[in-house]
């Protein structure tokens, strides 16, 4: 008999199996809004500092915030790999909430040291989220659908930081700095809301107990992969940072 008779292979899964899974459409929509604020920080936080003060300004509390997120990802990400996971999520992202909400209204009547501390807190906080959330995505997606899912999450990823400075750029210049921070606060509170629906795992006594392996071990098995990574974020910041405002109101100037 010839190899006619073989069967045929099953179809690859596509994004719209993932989405079908139930809770994946709320994992997605919730990831959207945790990253949202994140690529929007560098921006709007330079465009909240030019209107306190100077571009200089701003540009201390992003690179503030973009050091808490760099400081606090390590002890924060642990906390998903020992704690429940709702726990911790819940936590963070309220966390990071408040502090986008306090720098939104304390901006021009506040010390800049406080307006800094407040932007480092907001990195710092909720650094583990994204880490904490792609494990729970790759934990409870069976193992045929395990790639998709995790391509679309990348896809997922490149649109916010597509859009992300888009959108704090043009709520910045066209209405104010300080929405653009109050609009930061409620995607950060947002997904609290469908927290409950979002597929998990608890971390069980014997998981729990295990010494999982330290930042040093990590970094000399993936050194490439980080490096790459922190080059590509790297200029990212650097361009969100270093870009002057495309638009500009009526009468006014740059610093």
């Amino acid at each position: 008999m010839s190899g006619n008779t073989q069967s045929a292979a099953p179809p690859a899964p596509t994004y719209r199996d993932v989405l079908r899974r139930e809770g994946g459409t709320v994992w997605y929509a919730a990831m959207g809004l945790i990253r949202t604020p994140v690529a929007m920080a560098p921006l709007a936080l330079v465009f909240l500092g030019h209107s306190t003060g100077s571009f200089s300004a701003g540009g201390v509390m992003a690179a503030a915030h973009a050091l808490g997120e760099a400081v606090g990802a390590p002890f924060m990400g642990r906390g998903f790999d020992r704690k429940p996971f709702l726990g911790q999520l819940r936590f963070a992202l309220l966390a990071e909430a408040l502090a986008f909400a306090a720098l939104a209204v304390l901006a021009g009547h506040s010390p800049m040291p406080l307006l800094v501390a407040l932007a480092f807190a907001a990195g710092a906080v909720a650094a583990g989220v994204p880490g904490g959330m792609r494990a729970q995505l790759s934990s409870t997606t069976p193992e045929h659908l395990r790639p998709t899912a995790l391509g679309l999450e990348s896809a997922l990823n490149q649109a916010v930081w597509a859009c992300g400075p888009v959108l704090a750029s043009l709520v910045s210049t066209q209405v104010s700095p300080r929405v653009a921070l109050v609009l930061m606060a409620v995607a950060s509170a947002a997904p609290l809301l469908m927290a409950g629906r979002i597929r998990h795992r608890s971390p069980v006594a014997g998981e729990r107990d295990r010494a999982p392996a330290g930042t040093l071990s990590v970094i000399r098995m993936a050194w490439p992969t980080v490096l790459l990574a922190a080059a590509i974020m790297f200029l990212v910041g650097a361009m969100d940072v270093a870009c002057r405002p495309a638009w500009r109101r009526p009468g006014s100037s740059s610093r």
